[in-house]
């Protein structure tokens, strides 16, 4: 199994109230990037006063957190290489 927190965010958090509480640099983001701030384009970081690099930080890349079947892939390599 694969635990998502993308998912569980929007699942659970719908409105991003934690998110909103625990990064205060998000307040004013609205729901269409509250859960993924670093895809917010240009245009939305000004709207929002949120700069990418500045204000909050730039996505890590991680395919393993990142990319479902990248994640499922090293899981099933983990197994093979246990038995």
């Amino acid at each position: 199994m694969v635990f998502s927190s993308l998912k569980q965010s929007k699942d659970f958090d719908p409105n991003g109230r934690y998110i909103k509480n625990w990064c205060p640099e998000l307040k004013n983001v609205g729901l269409d990037y509250i859960h993924d701030p670093w895809n917010m384009p240009q245009t939305h970081q000004d709207k929002y006063g949120v700069q990418l690099g500045t204000d909050y930080p730039e996505v890590i890349e991680c395919l393993k957190y990142t990319d479902p079947e990248v994640a499922k892939k090293q899981r099933r390599d983990r197994i093979e290489q246990n038995r």
